[in-house]
């Protein structure tokens, strides 16, 4: 039978994640923590995905800002519904509280100046992908760290499905690092920074995914 977490060890546990991402972010770029999420904060997002789902509330995720927004299937084929906490349930909302969290987090040790988030839910269905690309637009730095919690139960290697992160080595090579859409996985890294790809998977594929942003994109250039 699981024990039940007390108030103090969760505490404990968070800062302890905390600490591995803003090393992780700072020495590396990137950072990747299993159990980021619980199996019940999982199950608890994953609900509420499939529920807005089935009402219809997805829409197809483009690509580009503004007067360049549009859709190509070749280059993205997920479907997305963007989160905020005026519109998630009561039982969702811890969400958002680690959010602030993670941002006065890494404000303090990092000096990223962070001031909103943007997050969404996002779903892909059987053979659908996100072609290589970086998360920062041009003339518009404001995406400072990009996340993406995973929702997936019982994923496995042969699923596919991989965040494909495009990394270099000391020598300045590049190592491509697949990261398997595990559930309770957290997957962060500068927006500004790292390339990276979805790969298409045989099964449908879900995660919470948004970005860590500064308020004013030409702050702390």
């Amino acid at each position: 039978m699981e024990q039940p977490v007390f108030a103090s060890d969760e505490s404990i546990r968070l800062s302890s994640l905390l600490e591995l991402m803003a090393d992780g972010l700072a020495e590396k770029d990137f950072c990747v923590i299993d159990d980021f999420l619980t199996g019940a904060e999982v199950a608890l997002l994953r609900d509420e995905l499939t529920a807005q789902y089935l009402h219809g509330l997805f829409k197809p995720a483009g690509v580009g800002k503004h007067e360049h927004y549009h859709f190509d299937q070749k280059i993205r084929g997920d479907q997305i519904r963007w989160l905020s906490r005026e519109s998630t349930p009561q039982q969702c909302q811890f969400f958002f509280d680690r959010l602030e969290n993670i941002t006065g987090f890494l404000n303090q040790h990092l000096f990223l100046g962070i001031r909103d988030a943007e997050f969404h839910f996002a779903k892909y269905q059987p053979g659908s992908f996100f072609k290589r690309h970086r998360d920062a637009f041009k003339n518009d730095g404001s995406r400072k760290i990009s996340m993406i919690f995973y929702l997936n139960e019982g994923w496995l290697p042969e699923h596919g499905g991989q965040l494909r992160l495009y990394i270099s080595d000391p020598q300045g090579n590049e190592c491509p690092l697949d990261v398997f859409p595990v559930s309770g996985r957290l997957a962060c890294f500068k927006s500004d920074v790292v390339e990276h790809e979805v790969l298409p998977a045989n099964r449908e594929r879900m995660s919470v995914t948004g970005w860590l942003k500064n308020a004013d994109p030409f702050l702390f250039q």
